[in-house]
């Protein structure tokens, strides 16, 4: 072979094998650096999405929160009626006490 007879030719083989290497490292390299930037790319669009549904969830939150804050205040509101009936179902049992003296009275009185 001419390469292994001329010391010039084996340099210049020996340099391109060098080229060689160095371009599959450098495409190698490349591979890699796209592959990395891929992930970079999927993680960041994961990212965007899951910082979407966490603003849509603490949305909901408020939104509940909100009507926590409605029921609480309706539930406050039925507690103070229901001891509104409560102390008027008191009267009334007071007026049916008076009732009944009264009729036991009138009985008394219409029985002598």
């Amino acid at each position: 072979m001419l390469a292994t007879r001329s010391p010039q030719m084996r340099k210049a083989v020996g340099v391109l094998k060098e080229l060689s290497a160095d371009e599959q490292t450098r495409m190698l390299y490349e591979k890699r650096e796209m592959a990395r930037r891929d992930v970079e790319s999927m993680v960041a669009e994961k990212d965007a999405v899951i910082a979407e549904q966490v603003a849509a969830i603490s949305e909901k939150d408020a939104e509940i929160a909100g009507k926590d804050a409605e029921i609480a205040e309706k539930d406050a509101e039925i507690t103070e009626k229901d001891a509104e009936i409560t102390e008027k179902d008191a009267e009334i049992a007071e007026k049916d006490a008076e009732i009944e003296k009264l009729r036991a009275q009138l009985e008394k009185h219409n029985g002598m």
